[in-house]
């Protein structure tokens, strides 16, 4: 649906008409949780086909091909534990060997650690910055 052009000139294009991302390829990590899952979904419905890179028997890897099946776009999963550098560089040669481009990186892959900010220590920091992509 097209909106009011505040200035009396016709209308405007509509949200989707503005933010296709039709022939489209998004890589995404971290897309089978919370945030990630639902970045990934919005970017299929506005037309992006999703290459996931996730880990292996990721028990919430249904709940994304689900949601990219129901945007009508394609979804290509490659498995890789993007904390581990060695297998996440081997994981991206598969991809651009799969003849992938990416318009799109969506890093959304991490870890979390609870604490009170006085309990929280020096290796929770670290475990929680060194696994962000």
């Amino acid at each position: 649906m097209a909106s009011i052009n505040q200035m009396g000139e016709g209308t405007l294009p509509s949200v989707t008409e503005l933010f296709s991302l039709n022939g489209k390829t998004a890589i995404c990590t971290g897309g089978t949780g919370g945030l990630g899952l639902s970045m990934a979904i919005a970017l299929a419905e506005a037309g992006a086909d999703i290459v996931s890179i996730q880990m292996k028997d990721d028990p919430r890897a249904s709940l994304l091909e689900e949601g990219i099946k129901a945007c009508g776009r394609s979804l290509k999963v490659f498995e890789a534990d993007v904390a581990d550098s060695p297998a996440l560089r081997a994981c991206f040669a598969k991809i651009w060997e799969s003849g992938f481009t990416p318009d799109i990186l969506l890093n959304c892959a991490g870890i979390n650690r609870r604490a009170k900010v006085e309990d929280f220590t020096d290796e929770n920091i670290d475990a929680v910055s060194n696994h962000v992509l």
